[in-house]
């Protein structure tokens, strides 16, 4: 099955990326990002290093490409990321030539709380919202131990979260198509305390 490029986010001094394989990183720099008047923009590769395969190589499916030098593209400017179709996942498979056109976006992060306690038997509204951008509406969260506490719903202020059992999970908050993450330490206990 060949590699696709699920999503890709331009902002000013960087793109994320996100492929559906893991893919190899020598063969990812084949990407070429063009500006609105179609100059080749310079960038450096960055990811995940720590993910090695038993025989020693190295894969990822999330990438930054951090931009080189002065460059900063203006907010709202239109942009081309081109693939020659050279790009290969970590099978060998490469993937189809693609061009995404795209606009130059505001940087975006996710700002909350870093821990917070939710009383057992108790729904909480965590205060959550995306700096950078005018709608809250875009979120989305997840418990990883549901049996401990879990997701009751995202509101327009924060994410409501149930107690169940005493404990600790993590609660991960994202908007989805643009890999920005936060993650939430969640204890459950006697008394909540946001």
């Amino acid at each position: 099955e060949k590699p696709v490029l699920e999503w890709a986010v331009v902002y000013a001094d960087h793109a994320r990326l996100m492929f559906s394989k893991y893919m190899q990183p020598d063969t990812v720099a084949s990407l070429v990002l063009k500006d609105e008047n179609g100059n080749p923009v310079p960038y450096t590769l960055e990811y995940d290093t720590d993910s090695v395969s038993p025989e020693g190589v190295n894969y990822a499916k999330e990438y930054t490409l951090r931009f080189g030098g002065d460059t900063v593209l203006a907010l709202g400017s239109s942009c081309v990321l081109e693939s020659d179709g050279t790009e290969k996942s970590y099978a060998g498979t490469a993937m189809d030539r693609v061009q995404i056109r795209t606009e130059v976006r505001r940087n975006v992060e996710i700002v909350a709380p870093d821990s917070v306690t939710v009383a057992m038997g108790e729904t909480a509204e965590i205060p959550v919202f995306i700096a950078g951008e005018e709608l809250n509406d875009r979120l989305e969260a997840a418990a990883e131990a549901e049996a401990l506490a879990s997701v009751a719903g995202v509101t327009g202020n924060g994410v409501l979260v149930t107690g169940h059992l005493y404990g600790q999970t993590q609660i991960v908050v994202s908007i989805p198509g643009t890999g920005v993450t936060k993650t939430i330490l969640v204890t459950v206990g006697e008394k909540t305390d946001i």
